[in-house]
C-alpha cells in the first residue's frame, strides 16, 4: 500500500517541501519546492505558498517537518529565523492528519545510515566500529549536531542536540587569536559563531 506524507526541511535560510511516497520500493520525494525563508513572515505563509504551487490542499495528509531549532512541547522557535512553529496550529490551519516536528539535524543524523558507501567521501582513514556512536555535524545558516547510537532492537537511536552553541575551544595560536577577536565583538564565542 502506498502512503503519502508531507515533508519539510526548515532552516535559517531556505524552506524545502515535498511529498514523500512510501511504497514497496522505498521512499521517493516528489513535488519538491525550495523557497527562501526571507520571503515569508511566518512558517504558515511558506506552507500556504507551497500549497499554491502544488495546486491542491493538504487536507488529511500526515506531515513531518525538520526544523532548525530545539523542539519543546511539539513547538519550535527557529534558532536563526524569527519563526515559532506549533504542530497543533499547523495541523488545524491546514487540516493535516498527524504532524510531527523534529530537529533538522536529528533528521539528518537518522538519514546518515541510509546513505550508500558510493555517496560518501573519506576524510580520514580509520576502522569503523558497528557498536560506536556516530556524530553528524555540519554548517548551514547555523551549525547543527546530532548523534546516532546503534540499537540492537530498533536499528538506531537518535540524540538531538544544540552542539553548535557550545563554547568554542581554541588550541592553536591562530584559533586563540580568532577567539580573542570574536570575543571583542560578540562576547560569547560558540562553535556556530566560528563556523
Amino acid at each position: 500500500m502506498t502512503r503519502h506524507v508531507l515533508v519539510g526541511d526548515v532552516g535559517g535560510t531556505n524552506v524545502r517541501f515535498g511529498v514523500a511516497e512510501q511504497g514497496p520500493n522505498g521512499i521517493v520525494i516528489h513535488d519538491f519546492a525550495k523557497m527562501p525563508g526571507s520571503e515569508f513572515d511566518v512558517f504558515a505563509e511558506a506552507l500556504t505558498s507551497y500549497c499554491s504551487q502544488l495546486g491542491s490542499d493538504l487536507a488529511g495528509l500526515d506531515a513531518c517537518f525538520a526544523l532548525a531549532g530545539p523542539i519543546i512541547n511539539e513547538s519550535v522557535k527557529l534558532t536563526n529565523r524569527d519563526w515559532l512553529v506549533s504542530a497543533s496550529e499547523i495541523k488545524a490551519l491546514f487540516g493535516l492528519g498527524h504532524v510531527k516536528l523534529v530537529n533538522d539535524f536529528m533528521a539528518m543524523a537518522r538519514a546518515a545510515p541510509e546513505v550508500s558507501e558510493e555517496d560518501l567521501e573519506l576524510i580520514r582513514p580509520g576502522t569503523p566500529r558497528s557498536d560506536a556512536p556516530v556524530i553528524v555535524a555540519g554548517p548551514g545558516t547555523g551549525f547543527g549536531v546530532a548523534t546516532i547510537l546503534p540499537s540492537k532492537d530498533k536499528g538506531w537511536r537518535v540524540l538531538s542536540g544544540e552542539g553548535g552553541h557550545m563554547r568554542y575551544a581554541p588550541v592553536t595560536k591562530i584559533e586563540l587569536e580568532l577567539t580573542r577577536r570574536l570575543r571583542e565583538k560578540h562576547g560569547f564565542v560558540s562553535n556556530e559563531l566560528v563556523c
